[in-house]
């Protein structure tokens, strides 16, 4: 039942930009930037109705599937309920944040998206980092590669390290939001999936080295 009460309240702040986009309907303009560049300038336009509709009904797709995978995992009683809880609120806040971005642009207010999304994402990879040590074994929710899945040790280990480096990354990407820089962003993602892949690998290099 709590998890029900949660997915209903989750899902309706997703769906908080779609009704705002029904009652500016009037005064939104046919065309509406749907997708911006690094320098936050609007690169893809859209007409309204796909705007208002569209971002918010795919995040709350995409919501309902995490929600279905990870109360459906075997192994969901190693699913914290904290860690539970940091899931159900990204697809949420992503929807209110490009909600917030989109609309702002129509009335022609200026808003630092760029600086807004690193800001954003770099809190969420804090959150995440913070938790991934206190993930256990599982199946929807943690880094599943080879090598976790199938040696728990792999795992508890793993995640330790990578709790480590997701807190240190998400701490540069805030730091640097304001650099507006494109580039410091894709280095800090792609050390963020490579240092917790090679360590994972190289531990289990040497658990089998050692057997």
């Amino acid at each position: 039942m709590k998890n029900k009460t949660m997915t209903v309240i989750t899902s309706i702040v997703i769906l908080i930009p779609l009704f705002t986009g029904l009652f500016l309907w009037n005064r939104l303009p046919d065309e509406m930037a749907v997708h911006f560049g690094a320098d936050g300038a609007p690169d893809k336009w859209a007409h309204k109705g796909w705007a208002i509709f569209g971002l918010p009904l795919f995040i709350l797709a995409a919501h309902l599937f995490c929600v279905f995978m990870s109360t459906h995992d075997p192994k969901k009683q190693n699913i914290g309920e904290k860690t539970y809880n940091v899931v159900m609120w990204i697809c949420p806040v992503c929807s209110l944040l490009g909600g917030l971005i989109v609309y702002t642009y129509s009335f022609g207010m200026p808003f630092p998206v760029f600086s807004a999304v690193q800001t954003a994402l770099g809190v969420a990879v804090m959150i995440i980092g913070n938790f991934l040590p206190k993930t256990h074994w599982n199946y929807t929710v943690g880094i599943k590669l080879p090598w976790t899945m199938s040696d728990n040790d792999n795992w508890n280990s793993t995640h330790r390290f990578a709790g480590k480096v997701w807190i240190i990354g998400g701490l540069v990407l805030a730091a640097t939001a304001f650099v507006n820089h494109a580039a410091v962003s894709l280095v800090v993602i792609a050390l963020l999936v490579m240092l917790p892949l090679g360590y994972s690998f190289a531990y289990h290099q040497k658990h089998n080295a050692n057997q």
